[in-house]
C-alpha cells in the first residue's frame, strides 16, 4: 500500500500497488503521479516484469495501471501478454505523458493520454524518456546494438529528429531529471 501525501506530508490517500515502487514522477501541477514497482511471479518471456500506475493526486486514488489504457501503434490497437511500462515523465499540461513500453524485446517511445487513458507508440528504441520543462525535447536513454551499453540521446519533439548527446561517453542506465 502507497500513501498518497501533499507537499506537507498530510496523507491525502492510499493507493494498492503490487509492490514497492522503483520509480516515481509527479506532473508539473502536481496533479497526477506515476509510480512503477517490479512485479514477481509473472509468466511470459521477459527479462523483467512492471506495473506503472498513474495516481489522481487530488483524490488520493489510482487512475489505473497504464496496462488498461487502450494502446495504440500505426493507427490500430495494439496489445501484448508482455507489455511492460516504465520511465513516465509528464509534459506541462500533466494529463500528457510519455513513458516507455516494453514488448517483444524492444522498448518503444509511447506518448499518453491520461484522460483519454490511451498510449499512442512514437518511436522505437527509447527507454526512460524524460520531456525537457519546455515540452520541445525529450532526453532518453538508447541501447548500442554492438555492445548492449547505453547512450544518452535527445528526441526533437516537433521534428522527430534525434541526436546523440557525444559529450557522455559512458554507459549510463537511468532516466534523465531536467534541472531547470
Amino acid at each position: 500500500m502507497a500513501q498518497v501525501v501533499d507537499r506537507d506530508f498530510v496523507v491525502r490517500g492510499a493507493v494498492e500497488l503490487p509492490g514497492r515502487p522503483i520509480r516515481t514522477r509527479l506532473s508539473p501541477d502536481e496533479r497526477y503521479a506515476a509510480a512503477t514497482v517490479f512485479v514477481t511471479g509473472e509468466r511470459y518471456d521477459s527479462d523483467f516484469t512492471t506495473r506503472t500506475t498513474i495516481i489522481d493526486m487530488q483524490s488520493g486514488t489510482s487512475l489505473g495501471d497504464l496496462e488498461q489504457f487502450t494502446t495504440v501503434r500505426d493507427g490500430r490497437a495494439f496489445r501484448r501478454v508482455d507489455f511492460n511500462f516504465w520511465g513516465v515523465t509528464f509534459r506541462s499540461d500533466s494529463r500528457r505523458f510519455y513513458a516507455t513500453l516494453g514488448t517483444m524485446g524492444s522498448r518503444l517511445l509511447i506518448e499518453g493520454d491520461v484522460s483519454a487513458r490511451q498510449l499512442r507508440v512514437v518511436r522505437e528504441n527509447v527507454e526512460c524518456p524524460s520531456v525537457s520543462p519546455d515540452g520541445r525535447q525529450i532526453a532518453f536513454k538508447s541501447r548500442l546494438p554492438a555492445t548492449g551499453e547505453w547512450r544518452l540521446h535527445l528526441l526533437n519533439v516537433a521534428a522527430e529528429s534525434e541526436q546523440a548527446i557525444t559529450q557522455e561517453g559512458r554507459s549510463i542506465d537511468d532516466q534523465i531529471e531536467w534541472l531547470d
